[in-house]
């Protein structure tokens, strides 16, 4: 009894030594599986609005993690020594026309371009699920910040939120606060007080709810991106609800070390800028543009 007793142990020791030695070996590939399954995914990934040396260092090693890169060539050129050979140029994609209203409901005369701006995307989002289904990382740059006037607004129109992740950017808000030189979100320095910031754009035909007549009433800081047609929709609109010596500032092409530029002035002297420079510059409108008095 005792000889059997003893058999019985032993091979009840072998088979859990053998079961715990197999059952370790097969966690290896389902663990690997598993991960690989995690990173086969889309990055959108914020490169910063200009300057190769805006780029943040998570957006960097996400770059250099990624199976595939896709960007524009002179993007590519910028962030080369990352890139290698994983790098896929693809021309630029006009995402923001498909978001137009007239694209919404287009007229006879926009249906043909609004289904070529609609078969583009998909064929770009066809192609990034292709690397995906391959079990490949695919990282989509994208200057600035993809949530503040980026590419988002596609990519959600195409993926879940379960299949993408963002790796956020500077925007060229962050380098225009610094070159202004200004905390923007405090206007106590002044005479009208305001913590309150409005980041917008020149509200299209029927947003009436964003129209400036609705922003504009509590005199808060506001700033446009996009502004090519400020002098023509935004302007007359600011004068309404806003004195004339109210501080105007008007950043050109911040981030691009050289080429950028702080002009000053008020609503009452505005226009003061060259023509050709309507559409890369960030226009700022609020009191905490004034110079706050320094006291002991």
């Amino acid at each position: 009894m005792k000889i059997n007793r003893l058999i019985y142990c032993l091979m009840v020791i072998v088979s859990y030594v053998c079961f715990s030695a197999i059952s370790g070996c097969s966690t290896v590939p389902i663990q690997g599986k598993a991960i690989e399954r995690k990173k086969a995914k889309l990055y959108v990934v914020g490169i910063g609005p200009g300057a190769a040396d805006l780029i943040t260092l998570r957006a960097i090693d996400q770059i250099k993690r990624a199976d595939v890169v896709i960007c524009g060539e002179a993007t590519g050129q910028k962030f080369s020594k990352y890139l290698r050979k994983k790098r896929l140029d693809l021309p630029e994609f006009p995402y923001w026309q498909c978001l137009e209203k007239k694209c919404w409901d287009p007229s006879d005369k926009d249906k043909e371009q609004c289904r070529e701006l609609l078969l583009k995307r998909r064929e770009r989002a066809n192609l990034i699920r292709k690397y995906i289904k391959a079990g490949k990382s695919v990282a989509l740059l994208e200057g600035g910040d993809p949530c503040l006037f980026g590419c988002l607004r596609w990519i959600k129109q195409e993926f879940g939120d379960e299949e993408f992740e963002v790796v956020p950017g500077i925007s060229s808000f962050n380098v225009a606060n610094a070159l202004l030189k200004r905390e923007v979100a405090d206007a106590y320095v002044a005479d009208w007080q305001t913590r309150s910031v409005l980041i917008t754009t020149p509200a299209r035909q029927g947003d009436r709810r964003d129209s400036i007549e609705n922003l504009a009433k509590h005199r808060a800081t506001m700033v446009f991106f996009m502004s090519r047609e400020f002098e023509e929709k935004v302007l007359p609109q600011l004068k309404k609800y806003y004195p004339l010596n109210t501080p105007v500032a008007i950043v050109y092409k911040a981030g691009n070390p050289g080429e950028e530029q702080v002009i000053k002035g008020t609503l009452g002297s505005f226009p003061f800028q060259l023509q050709e420079q309507k559409w890369l510059r960030l226009i700022y409108v609020g009191e905490f543009l004034k110079d706050a008095s320094i006291k002991n």
